[in-house]
C-alpha cells in the first residue's frame, strides 16, 4: 500500500513560487493516493485554491518562528525575548492540535513546508510518526528572515525533528548541509509546467528593451539595484516591475521613493501583483533575477522555458539553471557596473538577444517536468516511512 502523507504549510506562503509549486503537486500526488488533507494556517488564498482543486484542507493555527519578512531594525532584547516565549507558548498549543489530527487522520508521514513553522515537527515527534521538512528558502538570505531563537538553533531543531529533508536546489542543500545530518538532504526541483515558447524577437526601431522583473518586494531581491542599473543604461530600457511572491510594504515604498529620486518614472513602472506570471514574462524580451540569494528560481526557470534571457545575479540556485553567454548574462552578486553593462548590451546587440534567447529554449529543464518532481517525491516519502530509527517508528 502507498504510504500517504500529511502536509502542512503556513498561509504566509500562499502567494508565490512556494504557493505555485503546491499547487502543482498536490493535486496530482492526490490523484496518486500519496496526499491527505492538507493543513493551512490561517484560511487564505492558498486555502481557497486547493479547495478549488478538489483537496480537503484542515485549518490549524502553524505559528511561524521567524519574522514574516526583513524587520525594519533588529529587536531589543527584550522583545526578541517575549516573541520567543510566546512563539514557544503557540508552537506548543498547535503541535498538542496536530497531534489530534494526526491521531484522527493517521497518516504514514508528514510533512512541513518552508524551514518558518516547526508545529507539524513537534506533533510528529510527540506521535511517533516520519516526518519530511520539504525547504524551499535561505530564510535570511532570500527572505530576511529574523529567526526568533536564532538561524543556527533552527536549523538544528530541523535536523532533530525530522527524518529526512528535501531542498528544491543544490545551492540550497549545500548551505544546510552546514547543519544537518549527512545524507538526510534530497534535492528535488520545483515543477514549472509553462508551455515552451518562441525565439523573442528584439526591439523594433524606436521600441524599448523591455526588462521584467518578479518577486516579492523585500531587499533581498536586489530590485534597488536593478533600478539604479536600469537608470545607468545609456541605450532605451523599460523596466517592469511586477509583485510575485512575499511582500514588504515598507521596503517597495522606499523603491518608489528611489525611483523618484532618481527621475526614472518614465522607465520604471509598478504592476503590482499578477496572477498571470508567464503573461509577464512573455510582456518582456529580458527577466531580470538580482537575489541576494535565489533558493531556487521559479520565475528563472519559466523565463528560459519561454524564450526570454535572464540576467542576474550568479548566486544561489541561479547559477544551476542559467549558463552564462548561453542562455543569459550572470554578473557578480552586487556588481552595479557589471549588471549596468549586461543591461545595456542586450538593449545596444539585438544578435546577442537573439542568441541568448534560442539558448533559453535548448535548456535542458527536463527534471523540473512534473512526472519527474512527483517521482522524486514519492521516493523520499517512501524512504522516510521505511526509515527504521529509534526516534521515529512506524505510525500504528
Amino acid at each position: 500500500m502507498h504510504p500517504k502523507v500529511l502536509i502542512a504549510v503556513p498561509e504566509p506562503a500562499g502567494r508565490g513560487g512556494t504557493a505555485d509549486c503546491l499547487m502543482e503537486v498536490v493535486p496530482s500526488l492526490r490523484e496518486r493516493g500519496r496526499v491527505m488533507p492538507v493543513v493551512v494556517s490561517p484560511p487564505g488564498s492558498l486555502s481557497r485554491a486547493l479547495s478549488g482543486a478538489g483537496v480537503e484542507t484542515i485549518q490549524v493555527d502553524l505559528p511561524l518562528w521567524s519574522t514574516a519578512h526583513e524587520p525594519a531594525r533588529p529587536p531589543s532584547r527584550g522583545r526578541l525575548l517575549r516573541s520567543q516565549v510566546a512563539t514557544a507558548l503557540r508552537v506548543g498549543v498547535a503541535a498538542a492540535r496536530l497531534a489530534r489530527v494526526l491521531d484522527e487522520v493517521n497518516p504514514d508521514v508528514t510533512m512541513s513546508v518552508t524551514v518558518v513553522s516547526p508545529a507539524m515537527a513537534v506533533a510528529s515527534r510527540v506521535s511517533r510518526i516520519p516526518h519530511i521538512w520539504w525547504i524551499h528558502e535561505f530564510g535570511a538570505d532570500d527572505h530576511g528572515f529574523l529567526f526568533f531563537y536564532g538561524e543556527r538553533f533552527s536549523r538544528r531543531f530541523v535536523d532533530r525533528f525530522s527524518t529526512s529533508l528535501i531542498a528544491n536546489s543544490e545551492a540550497l542543500r549545500s548551505d544546510l548541509a552546514e547543519d544537518i545530518s549527512p545524507g538526510k538532504i534530497a534535492v528535488v526541483g520545483n515543477p514549472v509546467t509553462a508551455t515552451k515558447g518562441r525565439p523573442v524577437d528584439p526591439p523594433r526601431a524606436g521600441e524599448s528593451l523591455r526588462i521584467a522583473h518578479l518577486g516579492g518586494s523585500n531587499p533581498a531581491k536586489g530590485l534597488g539595484d536593478l533600478i539604479r542599473a536600469a537608470g545607468s543604461v545609456r541605450g532605451d530600457v523599460r523596466l517592469e516591475v511586477h509583485a510575485f511572491g512575499l511582500g514588504n510594504p515598507r521596503h517597495e515604498r522606499e523603491l518608489r521613493e528611489l525611483v523618484g529620486e532618481l527621475g526614472l518614472d518614465g522607465r520604471v513602472h509598478f504592476h503590482g501583483w499578477t496572477d498571470d506570471p508567464v503573461a509577464a514574462v512573455d510582456s518582456a524580451h529580458v527577466v531580470a533575477v538580482t537575489s541576494r540569494r535565489e533558493a531556487f528560481g521559479r520565475v528563472t526557470l519559466m523565463a528560459l522555458m519561454r524564450g526570454r534571457p535572464v540576467v542576474g545575479y550568479a548566486s544561489g540556485a541561479t547559477p544551476e539553471l542559467v549558463v552564462d553567454g548561453v542562455s543569459g548574462l550572470l554578473v557578480p552578486p552586487g556588481d552595479l557596473q557589471a549588471l549596468t553593462g549586461a543591461l545595456g548590451r542586450l538593449a545596444d546587440e539585438p544578435d546577442l538577444l537573439a542568441r541568448l534567447s534560442r539558448g533559453a529554449l535548448a535548456s535542458s529543464l527536463h527534471r523540473f517536468s512534473l512526472s519527474e518532481v512527483l517521482g522524486s517525491l514519492e521516493e523520499v516519502i517512501v524512504q522516510a516511512r521505511s526509515a527504521d530509527g529509534t526516534e521515529t517508528g512506524p505510525h500504528p
